[in-house]
């Protein structure tokens, strides 16, 4: 695996890159704020790869990840301040305007975010060897983060993760760029 910090990174329009779910959250997610070092690092990295035209991939993973994680820190924002803390986010949190709005943010990010990229990348589900995917599975690593090594691995993509379990994932190909 190779390591690459963003300050030591030049971007090339010859690189292809893959946001993790977490880089998009500090990009656009309601906790955004909370990090702003991050966030701005990671703004600046997006801003360099469309100013110089370099590939910027996603995947239908990465969109439900981010929605759903979304919608979770909105539900536990929600919780929190209304002190519900049992609240149940289906029963109780969907049917509220709160979760609307949320709905209503997510959906207009996720426009923001598929109009970034400059291409959709195919699961290849069918071409994966998902056994050893799920042999791989481990207190560190969860099979998203496997699946998405894999793919980045396969493809020679930059994986940009602030996800440090990624680091756990065996791989002697992987190109990872972190903060």
């Amino acid at each position: 695996m190779k390591i690459e910090h963003l300050s030591d990174h030049n971007v090339s329009q010859m690189n292809c890159y893959v946001f993790d779910t977490n880089i998009w959250l500090y990009i656009y997610g309601p906790m955004a704020g909370s990090q702003a070092r991050k966030q701005r690092n990671y703004s600046n990295l997006l801003r360099e790869i469309l100013d110089r035209n370099a590939g910027l991939f996603i995947t239908s993973l990465i969109l439900s990840e981010y929605i759903n994680r979304f919608l979770r820190i909105c539900f536990d924002q929600w919780k929190s301040s209304n002190k519900l803390y049992n609240a149940d986010y289906k029963s109780d949190y969907r049917p509220t305007p709160e979760f609307a709005n949320s709905l209503s943010d997510v959906k207009a990010q996720v426009h923001d975010i598929l109009s970034s990229c400059t291409a959709r990348m195919p699961d290849d589900f069918h071409s994966m060897d998902i056994d050893s995917l799920v042999d791989s599975i481990s207190q560190q690593a969860d099979y998203n983060d496997i699946y998405l090594v894999r793919r980045c691995e396969r493809k020679g993509f930059w994986f940009v993760s602030d996800d440090t379990d990624i680091e756990s994932i065996p791989s002697g190909s992987l190109q990872l760029l972190k903060e």
